[in-house]
């Protein structure tokens, strides 16, 4: 088995449970592994979890410059990001570890997640600066507009609390173009800006 599914496996329970709430032994019943193949490549609680956040920061880099490929404005650009990283949720793929277990990390960890996480804030501020140089947006403060942005993307796994599978699979890329409109016509620049 990949350490890849003792990561995604891992972020749903720590999602759902939280870091107190997660036990190693459901996670490795549910993956149907024995106590010691999984203890064979995770130390601990806590290494998982920061091994599930620098899965999560990978996941998000690859979306965010895969966004930066595209020959798009700084608007398009910022879009994609927040859909690359909205559809990664509900996909194969997903979910990503959310911020709120970021607490339960021990100091040295945290910042190192932190240091990543705000590289990776970074990309996604680079495309919102595009978006003022090209016309797109609205000259707005790059950082609010990116934390408020990374929030609902945070956020966005709550959809499936609210909503069933088959709601969520049956709308498809259509859901994030959905969920992100307030967000992105609250940012476009409106033309008699």
């Amino acid at each position: 088995m990949k350490r890849e599914a003792f990561y995604r496996v891992g972020s749903i329970y720590f999602n759902q449970k939280g870091f107190k709430g997660t036990s190693l032994d459901e996670i490795a019943s549910s993956l149907d592994v024995t106590k010691g193949a999984f203890y064979y490549h995770i130390k601990n609680k806590e290494e998982l979890l920061y091994q599930c956040f620098n899965r999560t920061l990978d996941v998000e880099n690859l979306l965010l410059n895969k966004a930066g490929l595209v020959q798009a404005t700084g608007l398009k650009k910022m879009e994609l990001s927040l859909r690359y990283l909205f559809n990664v949720q509900f996909s194969e793929e997903g979910p990503l570890i959310r911020y709120r277990a970021l607490p339960s990390l021990d100091e040295e960890h945290r910042k190192d997640i932190l240091k990543a996480t705000k590289a990776n804030n970074k990309i996604l501020g680079t495309y919102i600066a595009e978006g003022f140089e090209d016309g797109t947006l609205r000259k707005i403060d790059v950082d609010i507009a990116q934390n408020v942005l990374s929030g609902a993307v945070e956020a966005s796994p709550e959809l499936a609390e609210w909503m069933t599978d088959s709601e969520i699979s049956s709308s498809g890329p259509e859901l994030s173009a959905t969920y992100f409109h307030l967000f992105i016509n609250g940012l476009a620049r409106r033309s008699n800006n």
